[in-house]
């Protein structure tokens, strides 16, 4: 049996022309199912790298956030001690000023009480003198008058 040359070759062509068609459909697919891909990665990667910015983003205010609160508790603090200074220096000065009215007002009663004894030794001292001086002249009359009787007695 043979077959005519033309119908197997009109046969082969017909072949050959639904297997180019369905190769290139099926090059087409698949570049439209990778076209796809692509632009579905694309999309994901973009949506990812948006993701990873607002977190970085968040990240960076809230590091931004923790750096403004410590710089502001370290100022808070460094008031805290320039008050304490302060308020330190303010004690010290008033203690030391009330330290020194205490020592001059002891200083001054010190002083008064020397000058008192020094005046009350004086008056003694003449107090004394003076009795030492009359018990001497009544001593001296007393002898004088001794004397005088003695005398007159002899």
């Amino acid at each position: 049996m043979r077959f005519p040359t033309r119908t197997v070759s009109k046969a082969s062509e017909e072949h050959d022309g639904r297997y180019t068609r369905s190769e290139e459909q099926r090059k087409d697919i698949f570049q439209a199912s990778l076209y796809e891909f692509q632009r579905e990665f694309r999309e994901e990667e973009e949506a990812q790298s948006l993701g990873e910015h607002s977190r970085r983003k968040e990240f960076d205010t809230a590091m931004t956030n923790f750096k403004g609160i410590f710089l502001q508790g370290l100022a808070h603090r460094n008031e805290l001690y320039k008050e304490a200074d302060t308020h330190h220096e303010d004690t010290f000065s008033k203690a030391n000023a009330e330290r020194e009215a205490v020592f001059s007002q002891g200083q001054q009663g010190r002083a008064d009480a020397f000058k008192y004894d020094q005046e009350a030794r004086a008056k003694s001292s003449e107090w004394n003198s003076t009795a030492r001086r009359t018990l001497l002249q009544k001593g001296h009359r007393r002898l004088e008058d001794t004397c005088t009787a003695i005398e007159a007695a002899l």
